[in-house]
């Protein structure tokens, strides 16, 4: 933050972002402290409305110092020209919920999930175990599957399956079988679908996670047959893949 703030106060010129990856991975108010109160701003000129207090002089020093002065009576404001870009992520499980009041010093804009085809999404495909044998299903069409069916069971979106919850190194040959099982599964099982609900995406013959893992190891289907119906269509060694939009 210092940073950006003597670059933006050095170079009035330009338009300078401090951009805070998953801002809700800590106590987002705590963490800003009294800086909380620089988010404020001033709807014609952009800065701050209302200053704060440095109360570490060595801070104050090295913002002085790398700054022609700029701040020499120990106030700082947010100049017009830095703006602060966060992302958040509201499904994971760790993260810091966020007051009201820090909240509505943000703009937010929601960031849909998209795994149509053209959008930006993790390539490769998942070797799916089922009664037909192994079917080889493209990742894309694999999640939007799953996706419709936890819309359909009214299962929050932030749940959903977002286009790099599998990453391109897990869709890899030697990685994919690993990555469904231990990655994939167990958030389905005991995150998206605990308190009996599994019955949503698996068979419902499957109890426990035990039973899940030894059935997807020994090639068995695992899936219920609504999921196996939505993603046969899109079985690539049937060489027919057609838009993820026909899935529905």
């Amino acid at each position: 933050f210092v940073n950006a703030l003597i670059n933006a106060t050095n170079d009035p010129a330009q338009h300078h972002w401090l951009v805070i990856e998953e801002i809700n991975r800590a106590p987002a108010a705590a963490v800003f402290g009294e800086i909380f109160l620089l988010l404020d701003r001033n709807p014609e000129s952009g800065a701050s409305e209302l200053p704060v207090t440095v109360g570490d002089p060595d801070m104050l020093h090295y913002l002085n110092s790398h700054t022609n002065s700029s701040f020499a009576n120990g106030n700082i404001r947010l100049p017009s020209n830095l703006s602060l870009l966060a992302t958040m992520n509201s499904s994971d499980q760790a993260v810091m919920p966020m007051d009201t009041a820090f909240k509505r010093r943000w703009q937010f804009k929601y960031i849909p999930l998209n795994l149509e085809l053209g959008s930006p999404c993790s390539d490769g495909s998942l070797d799916v175990p089922s009664s037909d044998g192994v079917l080889v299903v493209a990742w894309r069409d694999f999640a939007f599957a799953v996706n419709r069916l936890l819309t359909d069971a009214e299962i929050p979106e932030d749940k959903h399956l977002g286009p790099f919850f599998l990453s391109n190194g897990d869709l890899l040959e030697n990685n994919k079988k690993d990555a469904l099982a231990g990655k994939l599964f167990v958030y389905l099982w005991d995150d998206v679908l605990r308190h009996g609900r599994q019955g949503i995406l698996f068979n419902d013959d499957i109890k426990t996670f035990g039973q899940l893992n030894a059935m997807f190891s020994n090639n068995e289907g695992v899936f219920n047959e609504e999921l196996y119906s939505m993603i046969m269509p899109k079985h690539l060694n049937d060489e027919i893949v057609p838009e993820v939009e026909d899935i529905a």
